[in-house]
């Protein structure tokens, strides 16, 4: 499979929820106090903090479709703060346990599509040890270390090529 269709929709299916969760918490709040099981008689304030919650979510979840590679990656680190954060107003008795758990749940998906249109954004890449050898997850590193290994390569065999008798390019015909 093509790691671009993958990345493509991971990356579209994860601004969708953005834009639809999103749109839900800007234009109907009280959908979302709702569904955490959240008593707007408790804090009124939620319906602001959902609206703020919705603007961002919505504006991310476009910035997705448009590709951005920061987007991208700062989407997994988002998604994570959010189901910590929804676990903590669950523990902290701010949220029912129950919708604590469910907006959780949501984040966490949210994590795993960001984690792998993220990783598949980054697409296949050969081992820098053994080339042809399939795909890796080779380290920045590991990278770096096999395109300068290979450099050092070219360059003495260069090398050596110039140092031969006849001077002729290696594989040149006279």
């Amino acid at each position: 499979m093509d790691h671009r269709s993958t990345t493509g929709g991971a990356r579209r299916a994860l601004a969708f929820v953005r834009i639809v969760m999103g749109a839900t918490a800007l234009l109907a709040p009280g959908l979302i106090t709702g569904r955490l099981q959240a008593d707007p008689g408790r804090n009124p304030a939620a319906p602001y903090f959902l609206r703020l919650f919705g603007i961002r979510t919505v504006v991310m979840g476009f910035d997705l479709l448009s590709g951005h590679p920061r987007t991208l990656r700062s989407a997994p680190l988002v998604h994570a703060s959010d189901a910590l954060a929804a676990l903590a107003a669950g523990r902290s008795g701010q949220v029912p346990w129950r919708g604590a758990a469910a907006a959780a749940g949501l984040s966490a998906v949210n994590t795993a599509l960001a984690l792998a249109a993220l990783a598949t954004a980054r697409g296949p890449r050969r081992s820098a040890t053994a080339p042809g050898a399939g795909t890796t997850t080779d380290t920045a590193a590991e990278t770096a270390a096999g395109t300068l290994a290979g450099r050092t390569r070219d360059s003495e065999i260069r090398q050596a090529a110039s140092n031969r008798p006849d001077s002729r390019p290696v594989g040149s015909r006279r």
